[in-house]
């Protein structure tokens, strides 16, 4: 009997044991994926912090004359900014992907797909004057397509009366739509504007239009128009990006 509770007692510690070896372990494993995660995403933070301050620093250099010179070889200038009318700056524009830790910069004519590109940027700088406001712009000129213009400028965005340098999406009058350019139609140039407002909380008579870019109020808007209407000085920044539609 003694043999026996012996035995049973032996067997019942090391039945404990495994039990708890084995919550011990489920334990270390959940610690170890989670510490796993925290490192990536520390990671992912890192990297995208760093991308940012090279970006930054790659804008920064960029001179007036630099400026002018580049809208002029992409055609810009003309065919959205006038001749007088070069901008000084540039604007540091994000987006970020939809469910990725991923972001795009627009580099002053780089190539972006426009699937990236559904959701509006996630951060928009230029340099500025906090007690001051501006209009910012997005516009298509190669629409439907660079080769037949025929609705120039197509609006992506508007939005107007937003204080200070950076983009607080306060006022809207056209809702964002991302680049949508149709297939076969080659390279289109999406072109940011910023232009400073003489005074702040303007009003503007343009009708609100949602995220409807069939819209034919969407079609052949002028910058130039709009900032002369509202009697706004030449943009103070710029930059744009190259899309399409395999």
């Amino acid at each position: 009997m003694k043999l026996h509770c012996s035995k049973w007692r032996s067997g019942c510690a090391w039945l404990h044991f495994i039990h708890s070896f084995n919550d011990n372990f489920i334990l270390i494993t959940k610690m170890d994926s989670f510490l796993s995660s925290m490192i990536k995403n520390v990671v992912v933070l890192v990297e995208l912090f760093l991308a940012a301050s090279a970006e930054k620093v790659k804008l920064s250099e960029m001179s007036r004359v630099m400026i002018e010179m580049e809208l002029r070889k992409h055609g810009i200038i003309p065919d959205v900014v006038g001749d007088m009318e070069s901008p000084n700056n540039l604007i540091k524009i994000t987006y970020t992907i939809p469910n990725k830790n991923e972001t795009r910069f627009v580099r002053f004519g780089n190539d972006l797909q426009p699937t990236d590109l559904s959701n509006c940027p996630t951060n928009i700088e230029w340099p500025g004057y906090l007690e001051d406001d501006y209009t910012l712009m997005m516009v298509d000129p190669d629409c439907p397509s660079r080769l037949n213009s025929s609705q120039r400028e197509k609006i992506h965005w508007l939005i107007v009366n937003n204080p200070g340098q950076v983009l607080r999406k306060k006022d809207t009058l056209f809702d964002y739509i991302g680049p949508q350019p149709s297939q076969g139609t080659g390279y289109h140039r999406y072109v940011f504007l910023v232009y400073g407002q003489p005074r702040a909380d303007m009003t503007f008579d343009e009708t609100r239009l949602h995220n409807d870019l069939e819209d034919v109020r969407r079609n052949n808007f002028s910058c130039r128009e709009f900032a002369k209407k509202y009697n706004f000085s030449k943009p103070v920044a710029v930059n744009f990006f190259y899309a399409r539609t395999l």
